[in-house]
């Protein structure tokens, strides 16, 4: 746990993985798309099962990091009220090793898996970049006037 509030009597702890830069771009690409996945799944479960489920939590967030050059980090942040704080550990421990599991086994599970995999295939929109026009206008500009 990292910090405790008195005002409002909750908890935050976090899970953090870190690995290794992979130099060989293909390696990096499906390492970089399973640890997605893995990371929409924790949410998922973690939101429907601890949050709706269980009532344990407020909150479950994902995290992208790079602690070094050599290194890259993922982690999963959670707050609780202090008074659950051993049923949510005793609950994520659940989540982590039994829940997936009949979790993607189910039919509710088999159509979450495949909308992740579709929208990762087929991407529904491309983030908004406001200086697309004028980076295109500068390279034809430097086309024509060079």
């Amino acid at each position: 746990m990292h910090f405790k509030e008195e005002n409002n009597r909750s908890g935050f702890f976090s899970l953090n993985l870190f690995f290794k830069k992979d130099k060989q771009k293909r390696n990096r690409y499906k390492r970089g798309k399973l640890f997605y996945l893995m990371q929409r799944l924790i949410w998922k479960i973690g939101h429907d099962y601890l949050r709706e489920e269980k009532h344990l939590i407020y909150s479950l967030n994902s995290t992208n990091f790079s602690p070094s050059f050599n290194y890259n980090g993922r982690g999963f942040s959670l707050s609780c009220e202090l008074k659950n704080l051993k049923s949510t550990l005793d609950e994520s421990y659940k989540m982590f090793y039994e829940y997936w599991e009949s979790f993607l086994e189910s039919s509710e599970g088999n159509l979450w898996f495949e909308g992740e995999i579709s929208d990762e295939i087929f991407k529904r929109s491309v983030s908004f970049n406001e200086d697309y026009a004028e980076y295109k206008a500068i390279d034809i500009l430097k086309i024509i006037l060079l």
